[in-house]
Parts: structure tokens; C-alpha cells; sequence
């Protein structure tokens, strides 16, 4: 069984959707060249809505990649799932980038118009999305490779545990004991011939 990657922990998708969308929420200050509104506005609304769309991305990749593994395993057709991945990714994010600015723009704020906020939310997070889901393949790739050489290392393993029974099984030991036994009495009775036989052995 595989091991679960770092992205699938816990503590990680509770820490870093609060810390991306707060990065997202200061890059989009610095599109709009307006970084001197941050520390009047740093808790307002619109850290709130750039942290719960991150939560919500995040959230929805997880669950689409958890399902996606039941129906088109990456180890059966990667290209396949890689592009599925992908592009469901894509419509997911622009799909609830917009969905979710068309309900704070119009309902809460009461603007008619924010083209340039939408096009801008749906570029970084498209991004931030495709981004996140090749970082998930290259660690699930990278943990891939080395459970590969995990089991290599024992099979060889293995294999040199049975080459070394079967060199002790190869030992007589009966053999061993008698020629023992004689090295014994040639060290008393010859030995200049004692230094030979130990040769030989």
C-alpha cells in the first residue's frame, strides 16, 4: 500500500488555505496597485472571500483526486487521468471563482460590473489550481519511485538471504568435524605435514 503524500495531511489542509489566500488576497493588491490599502483592509471581507475560495478549491481538487483514484487509477492510464485531472480542475475553478465573485460582487457589495476582478480571481486561481495538481502528481511520481526501489532493495535482499542458506545448507558439516578431527592429530603426530592439510582446506 502506498503511503499518503504530505498534501493529503492533515494539518496541511487546515494551514495552508488560510496562508494562500491571504497571499492571493496581497497579489491582487499589487495588480491593482493598491498594497498601501493593506493594512486598512487586511480582516476584511475580501481576505475572507480569497481564503474560503482557496478552502473550497483545495477542497474540491482533494475530493475530485480521491475519486478520480477509484475510477482511472495514475498507474493504469497516466495521460489519461493527468489531462482529465486537469481539465475538470480547470472548470471546477473557473466555476466557483465565478460563481462565488458573482454572489459577493452582486449581493453583498452591489456592483454591476467587475470584469477585471473576476478575470483577474480566474487567472490566479487557474493557475493556483494547475499548480496544485502537478505538485500532487510529481509527489505521488517521486513516492512511486522510491516504494519501486524500496521493494527492488528487498527482493535483492531476499534473494541474497536464500544464496546464503543455501551456502550454509551446502556445508557438510560432518566433513567439516573429520577434517577437523584429523588437522588435530597431524598437529601431534606431523606436523610439518599439519601446515599443508591446513592449506589445503
Amino acid at each position: 500500500m502506498r503511503k499518503r503524500l504530505f498534501i493529503d495531511n492533515f494539518l496541511f489542509r487546515l494551514l495552508v488555505p488560510p496562508i494562500y489566500g491571504v497571499l492571493v488576497y496581497i497579489i491582487i493588491l499589487l495588480l491593482f496597485n493598491s498594497l498601501d490599502q493593506l493594512s486598512e483592509h487586511f480582516f476584511s471581507r475580501e481576505v475572507l472571500v480569497t481564503i474560503v475560495l482557496t478552502i473550497l478549491l483545495l477542497e474540491g481538487i482533494n475530493g475530485l483526486k480521491t475519486l478520480l483514484a477509484r475510477y482511472c487509477p495514475i498507474n493504469q492510464r497516466f495521460a489519461a487521468r493527468l489531462a482529465l485531472q486537469l481539465g475538470i480542475s480547470a472548470v471546477y475553478s473557473i466555476a466557483l471563482v465565478s460563481g462565488l465573485l458573482w454572489i459577493y460582487f452582486t449581493q453583498i457589495e452591489g456592483f454591476s460590473s467587475f470584469t477585471t476582478e473576476l478575470l483577474m480571481f480566474n487567472g490566479i486561481y487557474l493557475v493556483s489550481a494547475m499548480f496544485y495538481n502537478l505538485l500532487y502528481f510529481s509527489l505521488d511520481f517521486l513516492n512511486k519511485q522510491n516504494d519501486d526501489k524500496l521493494s527492488n532493495e528487498k527482493k535483492r535482499s531476499e534473494s541474497l538471504e536464500i544464496d546464503f542458506q543455501n551456502y550454509r545448507n551446502d556445508l557438510n558439516p560432518e566433513l567439516l568435524i573429520a577434517s577437523l578431527e584429523t588437522l588435530i592429530s597431524f598437529i601431534q603426530t606431523q606436523p610439518h605435514n599439519a601446515e599443508t592439510l591446513v592449506e589445503n582446506l
